[in-house]
């Protein structure tokens, strides 16, 4: 099962990043670089030029092997999400269904000039993403996941919009697994590895599910998973150096689902019109919103803690 993780949940490591690097064949993921790089020479100026971008490209090298491995990789079959990315600002920009997000979007942020990537960097460095950068960002890698027939990640549904997208999405299956959640990057290099059969028969089994109803299969494949973690967890959770991050295992709710393509517009459009109108207002002509590029349906992993309280 190959996965596109959005830069935001990569950047911070954040539980929906990590569960996609222990689940995933492969991850891809946009990496924002200046228009102008033919090479690692430009890449290097760009970032001696843009100290915001220096310090994402820094936060992104802690990952080095698992970028020089493929498992981490900006393209799928030769393309970068980026001309997704692209028109969905053309969409917002041009199309008068999307003129309430237009306050919102900075369809200037992706020009790819220094500015532009300085000020992408320093919102994927920040929690808490601006919706001028992530709505077109989830949008276009969408897009780009429902033509070359990945499975989009997503985190827990904390905004207006998240919200309004949950609406749309159609459940195939839910399961709870154990995942780490913080580590050193070869601590990740060695859970693939030892549980790479059992990955495997997991991700084939939520892959068919997202075609055919198999909860049954998902749910004895995360069985299969849980227990092999388990046999696992004592060798993963070894430190070696002092200065090692300490391994922090958390359970994590995991439910596939599939959405409309412009699941993402759609949705924003009901969280701009909130803030326009007033939450009570009607969202349902939003929801009416259709984009035909003719691309089928994404599916998507949705990746949330488990918080027990009490």
């Amino acid at each position: 099962m190959i996965l596109a993780v959005s830069p935001y949940h990569l950047t911070l490591r954040e539980a929906p990043a990590m569960a996609a690097l222990q689940l995933g064949e492969r991850i891809v993921t946009m990496l924002p670089a200046p228009a102008s790089i033919g090479g690692s020479a430009d890449l290097r100026a760009a970032a001696r030029s843009a100290p915001r971008y220096h310090d994402l490209l820094s936060s992104w090298d802690e990952l080095r092997a698992l970028w020089l491995s493929g498992v981490v990789t900006p393209q799928f079959a030769g393309e970068s999400p980026i001309d997704d990315v692209l028109d969905a600002l053309r969409a917002i920009r041009t199309d008068p269904r999307y003129e309430p997000l237009r306050r919102f979007v900075d369809v200037d942020r992706f020009v790819g000039d220094d500015r532009s990537i300085e000020a992408l960097a320093d919102d994927l460095l920040r929690a808490g993403p601006d919706p001028a950068v992530s709505v077109p960002m989830a949008s276009g890698l969408d897009s780009f996941a429902s033509r070359n027939d990945l499975v989009v990640v997503r985190g827990p549904a904390a905004s207006i919009a998240q919200r309004a997208e949950l609406t749309l999405a159609s459940e195939r299956f839910r399961v709870a697994l154990p995942m780490i959640v913080q580590a050193e990057p070869d601590v990740l290099e060695r859970a693939r590895e030892a549980l790479r059969a059992q990955r495997d028969a997991l991700a084939g089994a939520m892959r068919g599910a997202f075609e055919l109803d198999a909860r049954d299969a998902v749910r004895d494949a995360s069985d299969s998973f849980a227990s092999a973690f388990g046999d696992a967890q004592t060798d993963l959770c070894r430190v070696v150096r002092t200065d090692e991050i300490a391994v922090r295992i958390e359970m994590l709710s995991i439910r596939g689902v599939t959405l409309p393509v412009d699941a993402v517009l759609r949705s924003s459009l009901i969280a701009a019109r909130s803030f326009a109108n007033g939450a009570s207002r009607s969202s349902q002509s939003a929801l009416a919103t259709i984009v035909d590029r003719g691309l089928a349906p994404v599916h998507a992993l949705i990746i949330s803690p488990i918080v027990r309280r009490g």
